[in-house]
């Protein structure tokens, strides 16, 4: 498989006050959002593969979350109150920042396409403004269970000062250490190639992790189970929904992708 990325274009939008870099392909078809995960993930490391596929048969814009990526903080002097609500509670925000963004774009409605907690983001959208949305898949998305494994050190870990920092100082100076950590996350150890890891090397020393990561791992992310779920109110969910998960996702549960699919009327499940 061949992937074209001659026609992706980078292109900016102001979102009161704050410059929103995203990627956008594709001229004709339905139109398709796309949402990264957390940490130190963006636009081009998530759908490196997948803009360019879609964007062959669909209008595709993929965007980099506010504190996330080149949008990582507003214009000096500017947004100084959408900044402070950013780190105060990121999942609202940016589910809220997702009807602003559209608008800015001149696009009515789309599909949101959502990976792990961009999942959680296109949830909340879909329920709270489901206007905007014509289809939801969602990718090991955040949002769909109580509790997985990251409710029983990250509360910890979160709270050691200077702990993110450090961390990110080693990462950029040790790709063993990178490659460990991947480890932890893939099944398949021959995804584990040593171009991904100097990518994934790259993006950690370039983007680090802005403090809206920190932010939301300190506010959804507890001993006893997640803030956010939104278990109560999937079968309000009306849209078309694809749900993609991983058989053996070592992060997020399988069984959320399942339970998901039997509350959401007329969903398809896949699993890889």
């Amino acid at each position: 498989m061949t992937h074209n990325t001659a026609s992706i274009r980078d292109e900016w939008v102001d979102v009161h006050g704050w410059p929103i870099h995203y990627r956008r392909g594709g001229d004709g078809g339905s139109r398709v959002l796309l949402i990264h995960g957390g940490g130190s993930d963006h636009s081009g490391f998530a759908w490196k593969y997948v803009l360019p596929e879609l964007s062959r048969h669909h209008q595709v814009v993929a965007v980099d979350l506010p504190g996330y990526g080149e949008s990582r903080r507003p214009r000096e002097g500017h947004s100084p109150q959408a900044f402070s609500e950013l780190l105060h509670d990121p999942l609202p925000f940016h589910i809220r920042f997702i009807g602003e963004f559209l608008r800015a774009i001149d696009w009515p409605s789309a599909a949101l396409v959502g990976l792990s907690m961009g999942g959680g983001i296109a949830l909340g959208v879909t329920l709270q403004y489901p206007e905007l949305v014509e289809r939801l898949v969602l990718v090991s998305s955040y949002g769909l269970g109580r509790w997985s494994r990251w409710c029983l050190l990250t509360p910890l870990v979160v709270g050691i000062p200077g702990f993110d920092r450090q961390l990110r100082r080693r990462l950029c100076r040790s790709p063993r250490l990178i490659e460990w950590g991947l480890r932890r996350l893939f099944r398949n150890r021959r995804a584990i190639t040593p171009e991904l890891v100097q990518e994934v090397r790259e993006m950690i020393c370039r983007y680090g992790e802005h403090p809206a990561w920190g932010a939301f791992l300190r506010r959804e992310v507890r001993r006893w189970g997640f803030r956010t779920h939104f278990l109560a109110h999937l079968s309000r969910i009306q849209v078309p929904t694809l749900l993609i998960h991983g058989k053996q996702d070592p992060l997020i549960p399988v069984a959320w992708a399942r339970r998901a699919h039997r509350q959401i009327a007329g969903s398809r499940l896949g699993l890889l």
